[in-house]
């Protein structure tokens, strides 16, 4: 590879490097809306395998839906995972529900910390560490269930095994 040339690399593939000395690389990521499935199938094997997730999907998908500067190409790949996330969130919430969750609680997460009166003792110091099921490393990034007595984040899946 010579000085402003391009390495592609198609999902599905997998990179290696070899360094014998100094180096100096930059990657930088980016996909068509085309990738949009792709991503989101990713993100299920990586799930399924016990893979600890590196970002949400899930944020990434409700990013792209909050954009104004989205196309609508970008949108109409964008909606049937959207649909079938929100679907998915529905359904464990009712489950959680039917299995006798105690209480329920809005939140909209920001860059600060956690409010303290949520009654944790540990304190992680990134704010996405602390949406991460303590079972699966899954981001949760929608909704999670919290576990106060024992100190727990978890997301809804691992939730309704817990209540």
């Amino acid at each position: 590879q010579s000085p402003r040339q391009f390495v592609v690399v198609f999902p599905g593939t997998h990179t290696a490097t070899i360094s014998c000395g100094y180096s100096v690389a930059e990657s930088v990521h980016f996909a068509t809306s085309k990738w949009l499935p792709v991503g989101m199938e990713a993100a299920l094997v990586l799930n399924k395998s016990g893979e600890k997730e590196l970002f949400s999907m899930k944020a990434l998908l409700c990013g792209l839906a909050q954009d104004e500067n989205a196309n609508q190409a970008t949108l109409s790949e964008a909606l049937p995972l959207i649909t079938a996330i929100v679907s998915r969130e529905l359904e464990l919430r009712a489950q959680l529900q039917a299995a006798g969750l105690r209480g329920e609680k809005g939140a909209v997460f920001t860059e600060s910390p956690v409010p303290s009166s949520i009654g944790f003792k540990k304190r992680l110091r990134n704010v996405d560490e602390e949406r991460v099921c303590d079972v699966c490393d899954r981001i949760c990034y929608l909704s999670m269930v919290l576990n106060e007595q024992d100190e727990q984040v978890l997301c809804l899946i691992h939730g309704v095994r817990h209540v």
